[in-house]
């Protein structure tokens, strides 16, 4: 709508927290929509009634609410999980679940701390510890092949970029996946050695998901094509880190998985962080967590 967007300038290319906020306030300045909202409501019903041709909703708190039509919008991950592991009542220190992250900083500088967990929350969290933690501890199971995320600021005065948004806008409604990245009308291995390297040389500069989604159309269709790709991420992120254990479990030569099967994460310098001396990595699979202990794992 470009009444949101004509006098609404994005400072960077993947804002912040914070400037979201900044942006759904924006948003509510113009529209006026929070008062066609409820929030922190959970929904515990919900059913077609045929005999009225609509839907009958029911929260948790017993309103009930008849509409024409209903989108269960609760994305791929609404729900939170915590593994039970055995004795985290015992433990004496602080857990943080990156689902019910405090508003207020968390103080971490100098402390022996433990990320349970390399998904896309986990990523974030780590490469800000990483930082300012005395020791960093990485527990992980399945490693995540995060693609570079380049983040850019943007310039005060986004005009140019604003006159192009109508055209954004309508061209990615005929893209896959529905991104501004669009694929090549080639194949994998209908081009050159050369020609492959330059156009994954290409994506990867990119960055995003312009890697998976913006090169070779048969990449999430045909398995050799996919391993072809993977085997270029592997080469790229492998030369970002120097322990040879690391390494091979961050980026190991094998797939765990098809690139883009899940859904990979977006990183600055996640993989640069393992090459800090006060940053460990646990392989789970190898030496799974038995339990919590007042002072440690």
């Amino acid at each position: 709508m470009p009444e949101v967007w004509e006098d609404w300038s994005w400072s960077e290319v993947y804002p912040s927290g914070e400037e979201l906020r900044r942006y759904f306030a924006h948003v509510e300045q113009k529209l006026h929509i929070n008062k066609d909202v409820d929030f922190r409501t959970k929904v515990v019903k919900a059913q077609f009634i045929r005999e009225k041709s609509c839907w009958r909703t029911e929260t948790e708190d017993g309103r009930v609410t008849e509409s024409q039509f209903l989108l269960p919008c609760t994305g791929l991950a609404s729900k939170s999980y915590t593994p039970a592991f055995r004795g985290m009542e015992n433990f004496k220190g602080k857990i943080y679940h990156s689902e019910y992250w405090p508003k207020e900083d968390v103080n971490i500088q100098g402390k022996k701390v433990a990320v349970i967990g390399t998904g896309s929350a986990g990523i974030q969290i780590i490469q800000e510890w990483a930082k300012e933690a005395g020791t960093l501890t990485v527990f992980q199971r399945t490693p995540n092949l995060a693609l570079p995320m380049r983040q850019l600021q943007l310039p005060q005065e986004q005009q140019v970029i604003k006159s192009m948004y109508p055209h954004v806008f309508r061209d990615r409604g005929k893209t896959f996946a529905g991104h501004v990245a669009s694929q090549i009308p080639k194949r994998t291995f209908d081009v050159s050695p050369e020609e492959r390297e330059a156009v994954y040389e290409d994506v990867w500069r990119k960055g995003g998901f312009h890697v998976i989604i913006g090169g070779f159309i048969d990449v999430l269709t045909d398995p050799q094509a996919n391993r072809a790709l993977y085997d270029f991420w592997a080469r790229k992120t492998r030369s970002r880190i120097h322990d040879p254990r690391k390494r091979d479990l961050l980026a190991p030569l094998e797939p765990p998985h098809p690139i883009g099967a899940k859904r990979s994460s977006l990183e600055l310098n996640y993989y640069e962080v393992f090459n800090q001396p006060n940053v460990d990595l646990v392989n789970v699979r190898e030496e799974n967590i038995v339990e919590f202990k007042p002072h440690g794992i």
